[in-house]
């Protein structure tokens, strides 16, 4: 696959069109299969998607639409899928198997083919006899409102051929995108599926009206799962460095919220509430006085954090993220926590 070949897109909901945005920026012709001829009229006219993030401008002198699908697959050597699954057994069985031979499928669809229960992966090795070397997935969490407005993102494109996934990763590659290669195909869908069931959980959690702390656990600990799952179902090499750390995650997490976690100070200014502790969003200030104390001994029965020391992500001497996590003190087994246990590949 190189920049020359000939890229289109099948599909123009939010992340279809969020492609194509993306896509036309660096070619000087994108294929895109539209459904509705009426929206192919109105993109030509208007330079946007009326039905989706009709915030994105295009360049129409670099679109090739049409609503002939065979049209579209014909005109291009790669083909990236952006139909929600729920719909992709019915646009695919438009085409005959032999139209995909000898193209690259990219697959930017987020779950299940409903009818077979299986990832697009193994749908498009199974039954429409795609090699697994021409096959590759777009994934990452990007709102496809945010691309339209040019908000920096970040995305993942896993395929087993290397060169492939360079040359989609700099299609895609811009000014607010950025991409990280990688050759897991299967773990990059299964964690692009498992991520929106975190997602759903964490808004259940919000309408429970659970706050940080909670959230924090829950995606600090949906992220361990996620690895022992996508080990299960399929077990191969994965490079260990690249496993995220366990422990300091979810203080982490609990400052990614929309709201920080000093919030009013029961109506105090912001100057004033920020003297007791001389930071604001548990930044700066605790940052330096951890810094200063992290060699002091620390006293009997005192939590690592409220001590002073670092975790050890973060200390210079602390083991390496894979070593077993340190004991709990015993107050959080009073609550009912639990150390998680620790499945290791």
């Amino acid at each position: 696959m190189s920049h020359a070949q000939r890229i289109a897109v099948i599909g123009a909901g939010s992340w279809g069109t969020a492609l194509v945005k993306l896509l036309s920026a660096n070619a000087e012709r994108v294929g895109w299969w539209v459904r509705r001829a009426e929206t192919i009229a109105h993109i030509t006219k208007y330079g946007h998607n009326p039905d989706y993030i009709s915030a994105a401008q295009f360049e129409v002198d670099r679109l090739a639409m049409d609503t002939d699908l065979h049209a579209v697959v014909k005109a291009a050597d790669v083909l990236v899928i952006a139909v929600p699954s729920a719909f992709l057994k019915a646009t695919l069985e438009q085409l005959d198997p032999s139209e995909l031979h000898g193209k690259t499928l990219f697959s930017a669809v987020k779950g299940i083919v409903p009818e077979t229960n299986q990832i697009v992966g193994d749908h498009l090795f199974q039954h429409w006899g795609v090699a697994e070397r021409d096959f590759g997935v777009i994934c990452g969490p990007c709102h496809a409102e945010e691309v339209a407005l040019e908000r920096l993102s970040y995305l993942t494109i896993a395929c087993q051929d290397p060169a492939r996934a360079k040359t989609m990763g700099a299609a895609l590659n811009g000014r607010f995108m950025k991409t990280t290669l990688s050759d897991d195909i299967y773990g990059t869908e299964y964690a692009a599926i498992l991520k929106n069931v975190i997602a759903v959980c964490a808004g259940i959690s919000v309408g429970l009206g659970y706050g940080d702390n909670f959230r924090a656990v829950l995606v600090s600990r949906a992220i361990q799962e996620i690895e022992r799952f996508v080990a299960a179902v399929h077990p191969i090499a994965r490079h260990q460095r690249a496993r995220l750390p366990r422990r300091p995650l979810g203080d982490g997490l609990q400052h990614l919220q929309p709201q920080p976690r000093v919030r009013h100070h029961g109506g105090q200014g912001l100057q004033r509430a920020r003297r007791p502790t001389g930071d604001e969003h548990g930044g700066r200030g605790l940052l330096r006085r951890q810094v200063r104390a992290r060699d002091q001994p620390a006293p009997e029965g005192g939590h690592a954090h409220h001590r002073g020391h670092l975790p050890h992500a973060v200390r210079e001497d602390g083991p390496p993220d894979g070593d077993a996590p340190a004991e709990r003190p015993a107050g959080l087994r009073s609550h009912g926590i639990q150390p998680c246990a620790r499945s290791r590949p």
